[in-house]
């Protein structure tokens, strides 16, 4: 309450100047943001393909002899493959449940459909500035977002003694939407930054970083690693179609 006050207060003039001022701040906060994710995102991306030259060709040649291995103990035991698509059938029934609304979110949202409901308005310049304000609350709660949809409550007091024909009051709507979209896209890039951390890929290189100041190249090792599995399963292939042949005449190889 105290923050609304003094910016009821405040004189246009020095409104203005403030939200420049911080819209100048949020751009710079953007631009550094923008740098560090796409920077991020390439860093992942050549892991990725590092990964898949290295590793993942080798885990097809394994992933296919397993295929194979599979096949053939299927043939000498067909229950093998009944008992496959039990454990496939039972890996399909967990499922998550969406988080609930926060009680301050649907505190907020009640809050703002109150007062800023277009139908409130009492001239048509009006109406379209309350449509804009409704909007963005509409999707801050689709988001979850309760820092956004009061920021949004915020903007909307401070600019609500402004008469929208004036020069300045039409400045000082231009700079509050302008910060508002800024807000927007720098929490797109917030949740794109930790979704990027989220990932397999990231605590790959997180790995690799680790272990290179050891002497230890990670990958090779797990490459190696790899490497063994393949001669373990081609040797029990090579068992299997043994056995198998002496039992069942063989089916052509799978593609």
């Amino acid at each position: 309450m105290t923050n609304q006050i003094t910016l009821r207060h405040r004189s246009d003039t020095e409104e203005i100047a403030a939200r420049r001022q911080e819209l100048a701040e949020l751009l710079t906060t953007l631009s550094e943001r923008e740098l560090a994710v796409s920077a991020l995102w390439h860093e992942l991306a050549e892991t990725e393909a590092r990964y898949i030259r290295e590793v993942g060709s080798l885990y097809e040649v394994l992933d296919a002899l397993n295929r194979r291995i599979y096949e053939l103990r299927t043939l000498r035991n067909p229950t093998l493959a009944d008992d496959q698509d039990q454990c496939s059938d039972q890996s399909h029934g967990c499922g998550g449940s969406a988080a609930p609304t926060s009680t301050e979110l649907k505190s907020l949202y009640r809050d703002a459909a109150r007062r800023l409901h277009p139908d409130l308005a009492e001239t048509p310049e009006e109406q379209k500035r309350r449509t804009m304000f409704m909007a963005e609350a509409n999707r801050a709660y689709q988001l979850g977002d309760a820092e956004a949809l009061q920021r949004i409550l915020e903007d909307f007091d401070c600019a609500g003694d402004v008469q929208p024909g004036q020069a300045r009051g039409a400045e000082l709507l231009r700079l509050i939407g302008q910060l508002r979209d800024g807000r927007a896209r720098l929490a797109e890039l917030n949740r794109e930054d930790e979704r990027l951390r989220s990932t397999e890929v990231f605590r790959l290189r997180r790995d690799i970083a680790d272990a290179e100041p050891h002497g230890r190249d990670l990958l090779g090792e797990v490459a190696y690693t790899i490497r063994g599995q393949i001669s373990r399963a081609e040797r029990i292939l090579a068992s299997l179609e043994g056995k198998v042949a002496k039992e069942i005449p063989l089916p052509p190889l799978s593609t």
